[in-house]
């Protein structure tokens, strides 16, 4: 599966072996850590734009 970017810090993020993910308008979103997917869940308006989705 190729790598996506995490949409909070643009790293690039195995989708087999993300650290973190969460679910936001029924879609998964992959993370490059944890304090990555705490930000994106406190405000994901913020971060979705980052993900070239």
């Amino acid at each position: 599966m190729p790598k996506v970017d995490c949409p909070v810090c643009g790293a690039a993020v195995d989708p087999e072996t993300a650290i973190a993910t969460a679910v936001h308008d029924a879609q998964t979103y992959h993370f490059s850590s944890t304090d990555c997917r705490d930000a994106f869940v406190a405000d994901p308006g913020s971060y979705i734009g980052n993900t070239g989705s």
